[in-house]
């Protein structure tokens, strides 16, 4: 890897990053392409992704209970619903890791242009809808978004936030 290359990877991080932690998504779902676009091989790419932002994630929970944003007190409802979302998320994942170790390179790279569209359309679609909080949505939503952040390193934020 060159310098050039190393610049703009790190300067995609840092703005990604920023946006994940401003608005709850963004990061993988991005780079992910991104760096698919510049030639990288996926298998290698979604590991990378998924531990810089679990790093960035810690970091920005931290920062975000500080600001009282969030209340991350062990007995908030804030804390719990983090909880189940960060089980679903290492199940998800574990799965998602297995399976797509088993798919072609084609099919992989075929599933995260797909999912970025459909996560595009899904969000443009419930942009201004409100529902109300509910365990079991939270249970669904999270399943699958563990699963194509496994699968992608990305797609988590988009839609667990538009559901």
């Amino acid at each position: 890897m060159d310098w050039g290359n190393l610049a703009v990877i790190t300067l995609l991080g840092f703005g990604l990053g920023t946006v994940d932690a401003s608005f709850g998504m963004g990061y993988g779902t991005i780079l992910t392409p991104v760096l698919i676009l510049f030639g990288y091989k996926t298998l290698d790419i979604v590991p990378a992704v998924i531990i810089s932002q679990l790093v960035a994630d810690f970091l920005s929970v931290f920062f975000h209970h500080q600001f009282k944003n969030v209340n991350m007190r062990w007995n908030s409802k804030d804390f719990r619903v983090g909880l189940v979302l960060s089980g679903f998320s290492l199940v998800g994942s574990v799965v998602a890791v297995l399976f797509a170790l088993k798919i072609s390179q084609f099919a992989l790279n075929l599933y995260i242009g797909v999912l970025v569209f459909i996560v595009g359309v899904v969000v443009l679609w419930t942009r201004e809808r409100q529902t109300d909080f509910s365990w079991l949505r939270l249970l669904f939503l999270g399943s699958i978004a563990s699963f194509n952040k496994g699968m992608s390193g990305g797609g988590y934020g988009p839609i667990v936030t538009a559901g």
